[in-house]
């Protein structure tokens, strides 16, 4: 398995998994329900942006008016409304702003989306990939820098061929969307071109196709909803109630893939140029960032954990559904996790960045995890019930918990304390496994590139209920 080019964006802090700050998911005051910053955007045929927004509430102090910084530069023609009908050219860190919008006011722009993605042709601001143009709506949304407690809400208005999709949830009319102020800086992606729009799986998850990718709508739908079957049929539920899925031709021969959760779950998968209507259904990065997508998002330095699970429970999840042998899941992994073992000089695995520490370090953890829980339950509950019950809350992508409470949510599931002692043996400080006596009391190794297994190994019971073979349930 491939991993360097799937990305996932998690929060940054810097608190101990015992603290954190509230769950994005906390109750908001009164007037969070508000909306504060109000924007209408017209997108003519160029894929360049005409706004009009209005902001509730005082602009105070030494505040200005911004977008995600890589993207000031593309911001034209910006006016204030003095009166009715009459404007006045500004620039965003006009001091009149100060004066004039002490309850409420508009101002108008230009935004040279077409142009920014060209220059920038970075995922995370804007890009121009198939025929469309990929850009979240921190991009092109200009809002004071003092976040207000309400929220923000956008009404796009495009003419065909043009189409606008994005994973910020729907505010009820058509082409409008709204979701907490706080949430902007990160938002879920959004494309501007003709895209191609269609039904995934219900609820409400659904798939946005660039105009140039060569697979059929059918192929790709196809795909798109065995892969949300396989992680739904592991975690017990959906992903997402809601969710857009981009699918756009990629620039490499491997498919990537990055999610954004923030005001709804997003994705974009840039489909690798080798891959074809016949390989597709083999790809796995859209399991591997549903994952992201299903789970409570952490904080960033254990990105080991949320990599990690996605890493583990991807080819599981889709082994379970049938898109992947047991034995070639266990072929990867006895390639793939040496990877994940520190090196001489590295501790463990909170804050490290390598990749292979990243990835398969974490998957280590989940693989360690899954056999402990099981040892200690007579075989009886696994990993997929810690963490069934952490989806089971309905936290998600969207949600921000603190380690620690994934963590003892598992463990509660499982009536052990597993989760909690693996993370303090791996986590915090340097741990070395000894992966060759893994495998052997697993009862497998790999000759010829083939997995052979042996059942009367100490762990066969464990191996085959985590993975079950020749088509027996899984337990």
């Amino acid at each position: 398995m491939l991993l360097a080019a799937t990305f996932v964006v998690v929060s940054c802090a810097s608190s101990p998994p015992g603290g954190g700050p509230p769950t994005r998911s906390t109750p908001a005051p009164v007037d969070a329900q508000l909306v504060a910053w109000d924007y209408d955007v017209t997108v003519d045929a160029a894929l360049d942006l005409d706004v009009r927004a209005t902001f509730r509430g005082p602009i105070t102090g030494a505040d200005r008016l911004r977008v995600d910084d890589a993207a000031t530069s593309f911001v034209d023609r910006v006016e204030l409304e003095e009166a009715p009908g009459a404007w006045r050219k500004i620039a965003l860190d006009d001091a009149a702003l100060v004066a004039a919008c002490t309850n409420r006011c508009t101002v108008r722009y230009h935004f040279r989306l077409r142009d920014a993605a060209k220059a920038i042709a970075d995922l995370d601001v804007a890009v121009a990939a198939g025929g469309a143009i990929f850009a979240p709506p921190s991009t092109w949304l200009v809002r004071p820098a003092q976040v207000p407690a309400g929220r923000y809400r956008f009404h796009i208005a495009a003419a065909p061929p043009v189409r606008f999709a994005t994973g910020v949830r729907g505010a009820g009319s058509k082409e409008t969307y709204e979701a907490p102020a706080s949430s902007l800086e990160e938002a879920a992606f959004a494309a501007f071109g003709a895209l191609r729009i269609g039904h995934v799986a219900d609820p409400a998850i659904e798939r946005a196709i660039a105009p140039e990718l060569a697979l059929s709508d059918e192929v790709v739908t196809s795909w798109l909803r065995a892969e949300v079957g396989a992680i739904a049929g592991y975690f017990g539920r959906p992903p997402d109630g809601h969710a857009m899925l981009f699918v756009a031709p990629g620039k490499t021969a491997e498919t990537g893939g990055k999610t954004l959760g923030s005001g709804g779950a997003s994705m974009v998968i840039r489909v690798g140029t080798k891959v074809t209507d016949r390989t597709l259904p083999e790809d796995w990065v859209v399991a591997h960032e549903l994952i992201h997508v299903a789970f409570p998002d952490v904080e960033r330095r254990y990105t080991w954990f949320a990599e990690g699970l996605a890493t583990y429970v991807e080819p599981i999840a889709r082994s379970h559904s049938g898109l992947v042998t047991a034995e070639k899941v266990w072929a990867d992994m006895i390639d793939g996790l040496p990877q994940g073992l520190p090196g001489s000089r590295e501790g463990g695995l909170d804050g490290e960045h390598d990749w292979g520490r990243v990835y398969w370090g974490g998957a280590l953890y989940f693989l360690l995890a899954d056999i402990r829980i099981r040892q200690q339950t007579s075989n009886t509950r696994g990993l997929r019930d810690a963490l069934r019950s952490v989806v089971a809350t309905g936290a998600n992508v969207e949600t921000m918990w603190p380690l620690a409470r994934v963590l003892e949510t598992g463990d509660r599931a499982t009536g052990t304390k597993v989760m909690r002692e693996l993370y303090d043996e791996l986590g915090p400080r340097r741990a070395q496994i000894d992966l060759a006596a893994l495998f052997t009391r697993l009862g497998m190794r790999k000759e010829n590139g083939v997995v052979r297994f042996d059942d009367s190994a100490p762990l066969a019971a464990i191996r085959d209920a985590i993975l079950p073979r020749h088509g027996s349930p899984a337990r």
